[in-house]
């Protein structure tokens, strides 16, 4: 039964309303009947600023809170009182008072407690300090360890205890951390692995990382400058999500001695991968091996260096190669293709070679140089596809115009003689977000959808945030022929729209 009520009062509210607040102290304490198990582990889920805080409950709460496996230190000195919030005893809102606070709590704890490790800090302070609290920590047979120190200069190596872990399950390092990796490098139970901006003694530092984690299942690495790695070489046999992230910008995109510029590569062998993320906008040459086990992917991929100067040969030869690391996934149900790989792959002719039997979801970014002229061609390399999504929209909406006067990049599609058979037998559900219903192409792109997906049920169209009226187009669409009598067409406007 529906009921109506002021806006902002809970039924709660009702009825405590007039209620004596004094009589609330005759209701029992039940947090306090808990064991001191159970509240430790509800205190682990709070940063250890917070849970400190609960110190002055009483001397069973101090207990409790200085003895909670998990330390979370997410410190940032802009944020003035947050020292004070650690010390009690600060003066002042400075690093020396956070310091300080986490000597004495490492001093006073049982370290054999100690379980999950992380530490965020925006600041410089004393590398021997760091050192000690992480020989400290390693010692403890810590299980996951999370250090991001991106803002730091002053810290580079890491500790060698660290590469001696045999505790280890969750390791994850963001920062310019120089991975030097020792001779006797071993973690026997690492499986998460994360490495975002390091910095590599060598191209081998990866590989021989990998080499010493035996069951690493999760392996992401994240490149955005300079980090000494040109050629690097993913193999691990137990890997099951490979995440590999590198952004093309000025710094990656340095010269050698001879004044050429790097020409960087990439090479992955991981055949029982069943996730994969692959975006790269550095790498001239890259390699995926055959992996039969992918059930998703998402890849993105072009050499943003050096496309402009290419001929058109050499955007064929990288095009290939494109076509070589989907033809590896030939497996996969879910795949994700940005709009940057189908900008590249358009310049290769291996690309009809290719058929995804069991792809049923896929996920179109959108070509601004060349619109959806693969489209149709690659919807036929997916017999059995069920749902299409196309995220960036149909058209490319230039942002740095004003709304009265904005433009769209033009291009010039045809309806292709032949109906990829996906959208005849299997395909469902068709998503289109920044939906502007202005471009001629862009309406003919969708009337063709309409007219030959013959089983399609659901059409979902997502209004761009600067379309002027969704319903001025409106009436056209829903006039529009459909080869599915039992499909919907439903328009939406941008999500935080009015």
């Amino acid at each position: 039964m529906d009921s109506i009520l002021p806006r902002g009062q809970s039924k709660n509210q009702k009825i405590l309303k007039g209620a004596d607040v004094s009589s609330c102290s005759n209701v029992p304490d039940r947090i306090s009947t808990l064991p001191d198990a159970v509240l430790g582990q509800i205190l682990s889920f709070l940063p250890t600023r917070f849970a400190a805080q609960t110190g002055v409950l009483s001397k069973r709460w101090k207990k409790l809170w200085i003895s909670v496996p998990t330390l979370d230190f997410d410190i940032k000195l802009q944020d003035r009182g947050n020292m004070a919030k650690f010390d009690g005893f600060a003066k002042s809102d400075d690093i020396q008072s956070f310091t300080n606070f986490v000597d004495r709590l490492l001093f006073v704890r049982d370290h054999s407690s100690i379980r999950d490790f992380r530490f965020s800090f925006d600041d410089r302070f004393d590398p021997k300090r760091f050192y000690a609290w992480m020989w400290i920590v390693i010692m403890s047979n810590i299980e996951v360890l999370d250090l991001d120190m991106r803002s730091l200069v002053g810290i580079r190596e890491l500790p060698w205890s660290l590469f001696s872990s045999k505790s280890l399950v969750v390791l994850k390092l963001s920062g310019r951390f120089l991975l030097a990796i020792p001779c006797t490098a071993s973690f026997p139970r690492l499986r998460t692995l994360c490495l975002k901006y390091v910095m590599y003694v060598s191209d081998a530092s990866i590989e021989e990382l990998l080499s010493a984690c035996p069951v690493l299942e999760d392996l992401q690495i994240t490149r955005e400058r300079w980090d000494n790695a040109v050629n690097i070489v993913i193999a691990q046999p137990s890997l099951k999500r490979l995440t590999f992230e590198s952004y093309g910008d000025t710094s990656l995109q340095s010269s050698n001695r001879a004044g050429g510029r790097i020409k960087y590569k990439l090479l992955v062998k991981a055949p029982n991968v069943e996730y994969m993320k692959l975006v790269d906008f550095a790498s001239d040459d890259m390699a995926v091996e055959h992996m039969p086990c992918v059930n998703e992917a998402n890849i993105n991929v072009n050499n943003l260096g050096e496309e402009v100067g290419w001929t058109n040969i050499q955007r064929r030869n990288y095009g290939k190669k494109i076509c070589g690391i989907l033809g590896s996934l030939c497996k996969v149900k879910h795949l994700s293709l940005g709009g940057e790989t189908l900008k590249a792959l358009r310049a290769a002719s291996e690309s009809r070679v290719l058929l995804f039997h069991n792809l049923v979801h896929l996920v179109l970014g959108f070509d601004y140089l060349h619109g959806p002229i693969l489209l149709p061609g690659f919807l036929g390399l997916c017999p059995n596809l069920e749902s299409l999504v196309f995220p960036d929209g149909m058209t490319c909406t230039c942002l740095d115009v004003g709304v009265e006067n904005r433009g769209h990049v033009p291009y010039f599609w045809e309806p292709p003689e032949v109906v990829p058979g996906c959208l005849l037998h299997t395909l469902k559900s068709i998503e289109i977000e920044s939906f502007c219903g202005e471009e001629p192409e862009e309406l003919k792109l969708v009337k063709f959808l309409l007219e030959n997906a013959m089983v399609l049920k659901e059409m979902t169209l997502v209004c761009h945030a600067d379309c002027v009226d969704m319903y001025s187009f409106r009436d056209e669409l829903m006039a529009y022929k459909r080869g599915s009598a039992a499909c919907q067409v439903c328009i939406l406007p941008e999500a935080g729209d009015e």
